[in-house]
């Protein structure tokens, strides 16, 4: 009998999702990675001194429900440990809130284009996803996307990626309100908050019975190798959510890492003060080599390659062989091969960047 044969009809025909951060297929010590919207300064070197200092505890099992972990959190985003769940990086939390919360057949909405795991897993659990985008400008509210009646659940990044793009708080807080009153979820992806001035929605989930939101350690602690992640939500729905938990989840080392980067105000102080100063400068670098560059609130930016008669794909070729990785966003769903998405670095790659741009521009 042919394994396939049980295998979940979901998965027949799901397509893996693409990610940036391919850098591990090159490891090469002179590669830049633009693709991965990553914090270039590195890893606080207080979380990196602390795992140096944790390594003995490898030959042991980490707590498996990471209480001082979720303490860490509460502290950082003063929290109760009640309302937080904690992941091997985001992308289980998106699993794990898809597997309790979403039936077979059932609708979610997925404001794009974005993060594509929304997407994979919606299909993955049977869900019938419906994508929408949101308008420019103009006032937005939850029946424009539209989403009909009975829609489970709406996926919303904000700051959003691909495109760096934010809501007005008043207009999230409006969406949250109205997809209350139509019993549906409000998965709110926040992975980028820390690189803007956005005020987070945490301490309003705590308290709304459909609102869950997503938190990363990888992006702005620049921990993408340690895979931490929380979510923040009633203490009803976090409780749902733990009891999903898979024991052991987190780490010894990753634990340790994203507890003591939570610490560090200076390092936070640090990054922050770097990524806005560096982030004007790269914005305008890409747009003097008359690429159609999207303003952006996050760390990244995405450009639409079409008057530049090349694709991205083509481009992200040409740019490898010069150990430069962009992120083609042609797995996007909503976008194609004419859009590339870079993020910002340091200011010796980031004119590394702009030069090659240049040569393969024909500026």
């Amino acid at each position: 009998m042919k394994a396939g044969a049980h295998v979940k009809e979901e998965l027949l025909g799901l397509k893996k999702a693409a990610h940036g951060g391919e850098v591990c297929r090159y490891f090469q010590s002179d590669f830049v990675d633009f693709s991965s919207n990553v914090n270039p300064l590195g890893p606080s070197e207080r979380a990196m001194e602390a795992v140096r200092e944790a390594l003995w505890k490898c030959a042991y099992y980490p707590d498996p429900d990471s209480r001082e972990l979720k303490g860490g959190i509460g502290e950082y985003m003063d929290l109760e440990e009640g309302n937080i769940t904690v992941g091997n990086g985001s992308t289980e939390l998106i699993k794990n809130f898809v597997e309790a919360f979403v039936r077979r057949g059932e609708k979610i909405a997925i404001l794009g284009p974005t993060f594509s795991e929304y997407e994979v897993f919606g299909r993955l659990y049977g869900a019938d996803v419906r994508f929408h985008h949101a308008p420019e400008e103009g006032e937005f509210r939850f029946d424009d996307i539209p989403v009909e009646n009975g829609t489970r659940a709406l996926f919303l990044c904000n700051p959003n990626n691909p495109t760096g793009k934010a809501l007005e708080r008043k207009r999230l807080e409006g969406l949250i309100g109205e997809a209350g009153e139509k019993e549906c979820f409000v998965f709110l992806d926040e992975a980028y908050i820390e690189f803007t001035r956005l005020k987070s929605f945490c301490q309003m989930a705590t308290e709304c019975t459909n609102l869950f939101v997503l938190r990363s350690l990888t992006k702005f602690f620049s921990l993408p190798g340690m895979r931490v992640g929380f979510g923040v939500g009633s203490r009803e729905m976090a409780d749902y959510l733990e009891r999903l938990r898979v024991p052991w989840n987190v780490n010894i080392l990753a634990q340790t890492a994203a507890i003591e980067s939570m610490k560090d105000t200076e390092y936070q102080r640090r990054v922050r003060s770097f990524i806005e100063g560096e982030r004007a400068f790269f914005y305008k670098g890409l747009r003097s080599l008359g690429l159609e560059t999207h303003a952006s609130e996050a760390n990244f930016y995405l450009t639409d390659l079409t008057k530049n008669g090349i694709t991205a794909p083509e481009l992200k070729g040409d740019l490898i062989k010069k150990n430069i990785l962009i992120r083609d966003c042609s797995t996007f769903t909503g976008l194609d091969d004419r859009y590339m998405r870079t993020s910002v670095r340091t200011r010796e790659e980031n004119l590394r960047l702009f030069e090659e741009l240049k040569v393969h521009l024909g500026v």
